[in-house]
């Protein structure tokens, strides 16, 4: 029960710097702020890894121990799914955080900004998916 307690309150920690980082983010789209602090954007990315690493290895230990019932569950093949999609989305936005620190997004080439917008809708959905599929299905 620790771990399930564990597992959560990650996530909880994890979701606000996922949202302060998506409110930067929604801000320099928006044009409110020129570009985002590099500094700023790297701790908001180390936290966010951090948690996302941490849910994963409790996740794996909540896992094994129920895994005769959830190899059945396609909620679990879901959640899984989406946890990947925030592992390759992550990395890209790592790429795009050195963009959003250097230049003003109306400055930027349409497929940086389209490759900005993406990537965080993806990650907001990302994270909302996996965490509702997990607390109501699973």
């Amino acid at each position: 029960m620790e771990l399930v307690s564990l597992h959560l309150a990650t996530l909880v920690c994890t979701s606000i710097a996922v949202v302060y980082a998506d409110q930067q983010a929604v801000q320099y789209v928006r044009g409110k702020i020129k570009t985002v602090p590099l500094k700023q954007s790297k701790i908001l990315h180390a936290l966010v890894w951090t948690g996302l690493a941490l849910m994963i290895i409790t996740g794996v230990f909540l896992t094994v121990p129920s895994w005769s019932f959830l190899k059945y569950e396609i909620a679990f093949y879901v959640k899984m799914i989406f946890v990947v999609v925030l592992i390759l989305n992550g990395l890209s936005i790592d790429a795009l955080a050195r963009v959003a620190s250097e230049r003003p997004f109306k400055d930027l080439e349409k497929k940086k900004q389209h490759a900005i917008v993406r990537s965080g809708v993806v990650s907001f959905s990302a994270w909302v998916i996996a965490a509702a599929v997990g607390y109501f299905f699973l």
